[in-house]
């Protein structure tokens, strides 16, 4: 899928797909033009990525940091987490 339609799916932005993958964070596959094609797995890793708790049976209490020391905090109970609320 098109990078617009893997942003969608996991409730975050185009630009924070781009910075995710900038900082090495994530490895996406181009095709012959140059565009970035997300698969089923480059979801669920992003997912993992974006929103520890619902993969990893976090709370809200319990914060998760991304690689290189990003804190992401958030509940299962609250709405998605957005790029606001994570500096990345």
């Amino acid at each position: 899928m098109r990078i617009a339609q893997a942003a969608q799916q996991v409730g975050i932005s185009i630009s924070t797909l781009k910075r995710l993958e900038k900082r090495g964070l994530i490895r996406v596959r181009k095709d012959r033009n140059g565009q970035r094609r997300y698969t089923d797995r480059d979801i669920e890793q992003i997912q993992a990525l974006y929103y520890p708790h619902f993969s990893r049976g976090l709370s809200g209490s319990n914060p998760a940091r991304l690689p290189g020391g990003v804190r992401v905090t958030g509940s299962s109970t609250s709405s998605p987490l957005l790029p606001e609320r994570c500096a990345l």
